[in-house]
């Protein structure tokens, strides 16, 4: 018998992209890959909803959906509309050698699997929301339009993905531990 998960497997030619698009969202279907996704909504109208694992959830502007590699997710939206979207792929083994004891990079995303109950959706500030589209914008240069060969391109780009998840991180373990969830 056929694996249900690969049915949903999508695959990437890079492991490690960024890619913004201001557009209709598509319509995909549901889907999984390899890499993690962390995806920005910086605008749209109402009607953004994300479905992730049977769970469908409303999306609002400065909303951050990650996804692990387990994840089976897409955007849903019953009535068409523009919405300005950044989103990055990468690998964990990019980040996983920059994770401490006490700095778990990768934290948000694989807090779920042992808390069912925590989403994975955070809501930014507006302060925060420009922050993490500033550290985007300078990503996706150094993704999209920088030489991949130039010296030093792949290590700033790492740090800058490092820094996203240190931001979206901590912004994650504020909030949960606000609503009174144990981190």
């Amino acid at each position: 018998m056929e694996n249900q998960y690969y049915k949903y497997k999508e695959k990437f030619a890079d492991k490690f992209y960024v890619v913004r698009n201001t557009s209709l969202v598509p319509d995909r279907e549901l889907h999984c890959h390899d890499e993690f996704e962390i995806t920005f909504i910086r605008f749209g109208d109402s009607n953004l909803n994300v479905l992730n694992n049977g769970k469908l959830r409303p999306l609002r502007k400065n909303c951050v959906v990650c996804f692990h590699n387990l994840d089976i997710h897409m955007l849903h939206r019953d009535v068409p509309g523009p919405c300005d979207r950044c989103s990055v792929h990468f690998l964990p083994e990019q980040v996983i050698p920059y994770c401490t004891k006490n700095t778990d990079l990768l934290y948000l995303f694989f807090n779920r699997l042992s808390n069912p109950d925590a989403s994975n959706i955070i809501q930014l500030s507006e302060e925060q929301g420009k922050l993490f589209f500033e550290l985007f914008c300078e990503l996706e240069v150094l993704r999209n339009s920088t030489p991949k060969e130039e010296y030093g391109a792949d290590v700033a780009a790492t740090i800058i993905l490092v820094r996203i998840l240190l931001l979206l991180n901590k912004i994650y373990c504020d909030t949960n531990k606000k609503s009174g969830d144990s981190t």
